[in-house]
C-alpha cells in the first residue's frame, strides 16, 4: 500500500520503506528499512515510476541506418500531391484554386522582409556604441552601459548589452577578448 505522495500529509513516503508486521501479540508494529529510515521522493523503481526504455533492436537504435526519410514533406509538396489527385479525377477548378495556394506559400517563403522595429533600434545603438568606443581601449559590456548616453537613458539591461555587442563581433566591427572569463571588446 502506498501512501499519498503529499508533502502535508503525516507521512508521505512509501509504505514499502517502513512495514508494517505483527509481532507475537498480534499489535501492530513497524519495522524501520536498515538502509534509511525515510527514503524520500528520489528512488524511481520504488514508486513504480519506471521511465520506458527504447528497444535496443528498434531501427532508431542501429548505427548506419538512416532513419529520415530521404525527401522532406514541405507544404509545396503536398499541395502539388492534392493538385495531382484533383487533376486525375477531373477536378480542374479546384486544381486552378491549389496552384493559387502554392503560389502563395512561395511568396510567403520567399519575400524579403522588413526589419523589425526593435532590430532598428537596436541598430540606432549599435552606431551609438561605436561612435563612443576609442581605438585602442578595452571596454566591457558594464563600461558600455554606464558610458554610452543612449544607452544610459534607455535603462537597457546588462544582458542586452553584451548582445549587442556580440552581434558587433560577429559583423567584425568590434574585437572580442576574454580575460579571467570576463569578455572585453576594443574597436577592429
Amino acid at each position: 500500500m502506498k501512501k499519498p505522495l503529499d508533502k502535508h500529509h503525516k507521512v508521505w513516503y512509501n509504505s514499502s520503506v517502513l512495514r508494517k508486521r505483527t509481532d507475537e501479540q498480534g499489535k501492530l508494529r513497524k519495522k524501520k528499512n536498515k538502509k534509511s529510515s525515510k527514503k524520500l521522493l528520489t528512488n524511481r523503481s520504488t514508486y513504480g515510476i519506471i521511465k520506458l526504455q527504447k528497444d535496443k533492436d528498434s531501427p532508431k537504435n542501429q548505427k548506419g541506418i538512416d532513419t529520415m526519410a530521404t525527401e522532406k514533406v514541405t507544404v509545396r509538396s503536398q499541395f502539388e500531391a492534392v493538385k495531382a489527385v484533383l487533376i486525375e479525377t477531373g477536378h480542374a477548378d479546384l486544381a486552378e484554386f491549389i496552384d493559387g495556394r502554392i503560389a502563395q506559400t512561395v511568396k510567403k517563403n520567399s519575400a524579403e522582409r522588413k526589419p523589425t522595429a526593435k532590430q532598428i533600434e537596436n541598430d540606432g545603438f549599435k552606431s551609438d556604441i561605436l561612435a563612443w568606443m576609442d581605438t585602442d581601449t578595452l571596454y566591457s559590456a558594464g563600461d558600455v552601459l554606464k558610458g554610452v548616453p543612449s544607452i544610459v537613458a534607455s535603462g537597457m539591461s546588462i544582458n542586452r548589452v553584451s548582445a549587442l555587442m556580440t552581434q558587433l563581433c560577429e559583423a567584425g566591427a568590434v574585437n572580442k577578448t576574454v580575460d579571467k572569463r570576463k569578455n572585453f571588446y576594443s574597436l577592429a
